[in-house]
């Protein structure tokens, strides 16, 4: 009898062990498709006409999800974003207090490169995921300026760092391995605003069952920084497909 009770309670906790939510490790990387577009400087310069074009930009991520309510899970994602052009100016280009003028020719650069910490609490799961919380994005790069011919330049730093509301929702297709998403992340202050997002369709498949799962994935992401500052105006979409792969622990 004795022997019959402690195997029932071995069996009950050991159901109990496996139902409970798990520590989740995430560890991703992909490439973006981006190309920007729109107005850069106090001229209102397009940043085509500055020979500013499509990158493959990297990014890698990891997250730690874990089932204490109180406590958010976080993510740490880097996003490279760096953009080189060479060009004759076809017209007069004016950056902070430097104006380059017409047939002049210069070398633009401008650096949004970032680095996203997110803390962010999901929501009671349905058939939808959703996580909300606060992302705070460091941005460590620069907008500049340089005529060899004209010997001149000038160089605005954009080492900043904002908070940003965050929200993700994704949906898994029942018996498919299919899953659908979106993410966003957003800021406005007073003429000057940031808004980040994404939608996405992926595949989930068991690599190692029960340990691993092995993510693919595939989306539009869209980057929309509006600047109204003493020394840079800006109104630039950076926009593109993506594709990333991600490994879950």
């Amino acid at each position: 009898m004795t022997k019959k009770l402690l195997l029932a309670a071995l069996m009950m906790g050991s159901s109990s062990a496996f139902a409970a939510p798990l520590i989740d490790l995430k560890i991703a990387a992909g490439v973006w498709q981006a190309t920007p577009s729109g107005p850069l400087g106090e001229t209102s310069t397009d940043v085509e006409d500055l020979a500013l074009e499509e990158e493959n930009s990297t990014f890698f991520s990891i997250a730690f999800e874990h089932p204490v309510p109180v406590l958010p899970n976080i993510k740490l994602k880097r996003t490279e974003l760096d953009y080189e052009g060479d060009t004759v100016l076809s017209e007069t280009f004016t950056l902070d207090d430097a104006t380059f003028t017409v047939n002049t020719d210069v070398l633009t650069d401008v650096d949004l490169s970032h680095t996203d910490v997110t803390l962010y609490w999901g929501l009671p799961e349905l058939i939808i995921d959703v996580d909300l919380g606060l992302n705070i994005r460091s941005f460590s790069g620069e907008a500049s300026v340089v005529s060899e011919q004209a010997n001149q330049s000038e160089t605005v730093d954009l080492d900043v760092t904002l908070p940003m509301l965050f929200a993700d929702v994704r949906i898994d297709l029942p018996l498919t391995g299919f899953y659908v998403g979106a993410e966003g992340n957003a800021l406005s202050v007073g003429d000057s605003s940031l808004i980040d997002y994404n939608a996405r369709i992926g595949y989930s498949t068991d690599v190692i069952p029960f340990l691993a799962d092995l993510d693919f994935e595939i989306g539009f992401r869209s980057f929309e920084l509006e600047l109204d500052e003493d020394d840079i105006q800006a109104d630039i979409t950076i926009d593109g497909p993506y594709a990333q792969i991600m490994l879950v622990f």
